[in-house]
Order: structure tokens, then sequence, then C-alpha cells
């Protein structure tokens, strides 16, 4: 399955696809809704950014996105690297396991009326909380600080939103996090025809991050889109 990220795609929309702008707008407004009921301001996403710094990337899939998580996994409770696997098996590690269930033990459960919800979670950022809590298909990141990630309270949950909202600053900071840690250069140029090669056939031996170039693959595309949702005001969003 196909995973992609992007930045001032509502305003690409409204000016490209008028007629089908409200459609885009529909998932906006659901998005407040959930900012709402956890008591935040409404996200205003602008229509000013222009075609030419609209960004827009593709992930390697889910799985692309299960091997930066399966990287933090491995950060946050071994502190080494992982060993290299196949790309079918990001998804299905141990040790990602264990990190959830750690996000998870830190998480608190209330019920208000009339919904069932789940509150934000004590977790602290070195759990790599905005990145692990998130949908792989889709959903926003604002581009707004804050601490804890937001739950969808609604049954069934809102269409579009993935049951979480995240913050794109939050998100940064663990990217970077990740990408000291594999000793990933922030000014790689994520459409470089080296980091294509590095994904397409990894050295065994060499730079760290070439070596694991599927996880430097997307910590760079994660940073860039981070990066220009906070620029624009934006939110970063999956699709």
């Amino acid at each position: 399955m196909g995973l992609t990220i992007g930045v001032g795609f509502l305003a690409r929309e409204a000016r490209d696809n008028a007629e089908e702008v409200a459609i885009f707008k529909e998932s906006f407004d659901l998005l407040n809704e959930v900012l709402a009921e956890a008591g935040m301001p409404p996200h205003h996403e602008p229509l000013g950014i222009p075609d030419s710094e609209v960004f827009d990337a593709q992930m390697l899939g889910y799985g692309g996105l299960h091997a930066v998580r399966r990287l933090a996994a491995y950060c946050v409770c071994e502190g080494r690297i992982p060993a290299q696997v196949r790309y079918d098996q990001y998804a299905e590690d141990p040790v990602t396991a264990t990190l959830y269930q750690e996000i998870q033990k830190n998480l608190e459960f209330d019920h208000p009326q009339p919904a069932e919800r789940l509150s934000a979670p004590k977790a602290a950022q070195s759990l790599f909380q905005h990145l692990m809590l998130h949908s792989d298909a889709e959903g926003f990141y604002l581009p707004t600080d804050f601490e804890h990630v937001i739950f969808d309270g609604a049954q069934p949950q809102r269409e579009g939103i993935g049951g979480m909202v995240g913050s794109a600053p939050r998100l940064l900071k663990e990217c970077l996090i990740l990408a000291r840690f594999i000793n990933l250069p922030l000014d790689i140029d994520i459409e470089s025809e080296e980091m294509w090669d590095v994904v397409d056939d990894p050295p065994s031996q060499g730079e760290l991050w070439k070596i694991y170039g599927v996880e430097a693959f997307g910590i760079a595309r994660l940073i860039r889109g981070c990066e220009a949702a906070i620029q624009h005001k934006a939110v970063l969003g999956f699709f």
C-alpha cells in the first residue's frame, strides 16, 4: 500500500480543483471537532501557500514507516541499532511491541459521557509518542507544539482523522533524535540519487545511514514535512 505525506494540499486544491475543495475542507472541520473536544483552539489551514512551496512526498509504503518506528523502539528500549531485516518484517518486531506496551502503560483511561474516551498519555517524549501514536494511512500533524497526542473520542471515530492527532514540532524533535542515532546528514536532498540508491541497494558496510537506507529515507521525509508544516503553519497530512 502507498503512503504520501504532504503540506499545503488544501491550498493547492483550492486553486486547482475549486469544485472539489469542499470535500477536503470536511476533514478540517472534523479535525476541529476533535480539537474542540480536547479543549484546544481550532486549526485554520492557510490557503496562500504557493505551488512551489507545497510539500508532497511518497514514503516507502506503510513498511517504510514501520521501519522508522522499529528504529525508535530499539533506540528507547535497548539503546542500540537493530539488525537489518526484510521489508515485510518491519511491522512485526518484539521490541516495537515492547515500546507500544510501555506507551500503553502510560495511558490513562477515563469515561466521560456520552462516549468512552482515551485521555492524553503520561508518556514522555523519550517514548517517541508522536511518531508511534498515529495512523499509518491517514490523519494530521498540527504545526503547533503540544506535549501529548490528541485522541478522537468519537464512536465510531471520525473519517480521515485516523483516531489520533499529533504535533509536527514534537514529531520533528523525535525524528531529529533518530537522525542523530544513524548519523543521517540533516541537509540531505530527499530526492537525490544517493538517497534512492541506499533504498534500492543498501550497503552492508560504510556510513550508518546508508546501511539503514530505508529508515533514513523515511526519517528525512518526515523531517522535511515537519519543517514545511511549521514554516507555513499548515498541517502535515498522511494520505
